[in-house]
């Protein structure tokens, strides 16, 4: 559904949310730094939780998908953490300060009215996830994701995606490593599983230079059996 910001009820709705989103990250900042702390522990997570829920229902109502979806997965972690003792894991902190520096980037836009707002991508909503803190199996989670797989080779290609697409969400393909960063910029993969023979192509600087433009996004290189020296390059270069 698309909604008409200029529209009195969202348009007040919306300056409403604008004013709310710069108070509430401005706290936000705050108890993130706090949890840390294991007398204000389960303090902060209560205030964390009730904020998280309360921007959530405004993002609902004025149709922010991309602070909706952040903010459910935030409010669902802060909600498991509760239930454990502290301290907190310092990843988990972490990954909270990924999830408020876009939610950073979100009140920017949001302030100079564009409503048109970056997604984060499921990998990192769901990394954390993976770590520990859920009771979600793995493979559950592994149905969330979507992979891109970069093979020249049509016999092995066809195995790989046999593999995955029976795992993850969807599978997207790229023959040619020369047309790896355009198939990325199309289907924004969480994944990206690489083969790292390719013709006249150095795999290692292959991902390097990918890895440099999407940060965000992990790159699983498959290598030759015994290939000590191609692995020991891809760790260093990790």
């Amino acid at each position: 559904m698309q909604v008409n910001y200029s529209d009195p009820i969202y348009s007040e709705a919306m300056a409403e949310f604008k004013d709310s989103f710069s108070h509430s990250l401005e706290r936000l900042d705050e108890l993130l730094k706090s949890l840390s702390s294991d007398d204000r522990y389960f303090e902060s997570l209560d205030e964390i939780y009730l904020l998280l829920k309360r921007l959530k229902g405004y993002s609902n109502f004025l149709k922010l998908e991309s602070i909706s979806i952040a903010t459910k997965t935030c409010e669902e972690v802060a909600l498991i953490l509760k239930s454990k003792k502290p301290p907190i894991k310092e990843e988990m902190v972490d990954w909270f300060l990924i999830i408020y520096d876009m939610m950073v980037e979100w009140e920017r836009d949001l302030q100079v009215g564009n409503y048109n707002l970056t997604s984060l991508d499921s990998y990192t909503l769901n990394m954390i996830k993976i770590s520990s803190i859920s009771t979600q199996k793995c493979s559950d989670i592994l149905k969330t994701l979507t992979i891109l797989v970069v093979e020249p080779n049509e016999n092995l290609l066809k195995k790989i995606v046999n593999f995955l697409q029976k795992r993850t969400k969807k599978v997207y393909l790229a023959k040619d490593p020369k047309s790896v960063i355009g198939s990325i910029e199309k289907f924004r993969p969480d994944i990206v599983v690489t083969d790292s023979d390719f013709e006249n192509i150095d795999v290692v600087d292959f991902i390097e230079t990918l890895k440099k433009k999407y940060v965000k996004i992990p790159f699983i290189s498959i290598i030759k059996d015994g290939d000590s020296d191609l692995l020991k390059r891809l760790t260093i270069s990790s």
